[in-house]
């Protein structure tokens, strides 16, 4: 949507060489730039009403366990999910702000943050692996420590976590001070890591899956017939969000591709729109 409201802008753009308007340009007759724009504020809405319903939902569960401790004690697996989709909700909400307020003109570091929250998405499905294991662990007769594995998935949790907003970090700062030419390159190299981090995740979560039961689990048996209902939800959600996660990485690897082609260098070939400067992908 992003994507088609620039393309719009361009296609509306009056043209050099006296041609008339979007005379030459690829994006000819795609959408219009008002039907993007409240394209746009509609998603601004939706994210919006989701930032407000998780924003309240942690409000509630502060009070809760407040009221009881107990249950903060056993309970770690909601709370940093709605945090996660708070910070998602603010990610999107102040890129599709700058990108109705300021134009086309800071394209380059709307990218990164249209990019952003899939980073998010790629740390919460780490979270949900964790939670599939943790459940794992404590639903089994398995003689196995749960504290110390616990313990051990937590650090890579945030070590990956670590590795994830340096990148990002990086990649901003990089856009910041590089030319055109380097912020196409830039961008694309963020689409393959995406790329391959959304599709090769997935595969190792069930790889690793595979391995625990056989070398860990299997045999041994559940505490309850709860706990194994427990386990077979978590694995069905871990399973929809490995598909998912596959399914994404395609998406983004299709983004790349367009990507790839309708840079700034690209639209200089056919000329320069007025009015309109700064990088534009695909």
């Amino acid at each position: 949507m992003v994507m088609a409201w620039r393309r719009a802008a361009w296609a509306q753009a009056p043209m050099f060489d006296g041609g008339e308007s979007g005379d030459g340009d690829p994006y000819l007759n795609i959408l219009p730039v008002s039907s993007a724009t409240v394209a746009l504020a509609l998603l601004m809405i939706v994210y919006a009403a989701v930032l407000g319903v998780s924003v309240a939902r942690l409000v509630r569960l502060r009070r809760f366990y407040r009221m009881n401790r107990q249950a903060k004690l056993k309970s770690g697996t909601i709370p940093p999910m709605y945090i996660m989709i708070t910070v998602h909700a603010v990610v999107r909400l102040a890129t599709f702000a700058s990108i109705l307020m300021l134009g086309s003109e800071y394209a380059p570091l709307q990218e990164v943050m249209l990019m952003a929250p899939e980073f998010i998405f790629l740390s919460l499905y780490i979270y949900v692996a964790l939670v599939w294991l943790d459940v794992n662990l404590s639903s089994s007769h398995a003689e196995v420590s749960h504290r110390s594995v616990r313990a051990i998935a937590i650090r890579a949790f945030y070590v990956f976590n670590a590795v994830l907003v340096a990148l990002q970090a990086v990649y901003f700062l990089e856009v910041l001070v590089a030319p055109t030419e380097t912020q196409a390159t830039l961008l694309n190299a963020l689409c393959w890591i995406l790329f391959l981090l959304s599709v090769a995740l997935p595969c190792v979560a069930i790889v690793s899956v595979a391995l625990f039961f056989c070398l860990l689990i299997s045999g041994y048996p559940f505490h309850s017939e709860l706990a194994k209902k427990r386990v077979t939800t978590m694995s069905w959600v871990l399973l929809v969000w490995s598909c998912g996660r596959i399914i994404r990485g395609v998406m983004l690897w299709g983004f790349y591709i367009d990507a790839s082609w309708s840079t700034q260098i690209d639209f200089d070939k056919v000329g320069s729109p007025v009015g309109a400067p700064g990088f534009h992908s695909g």
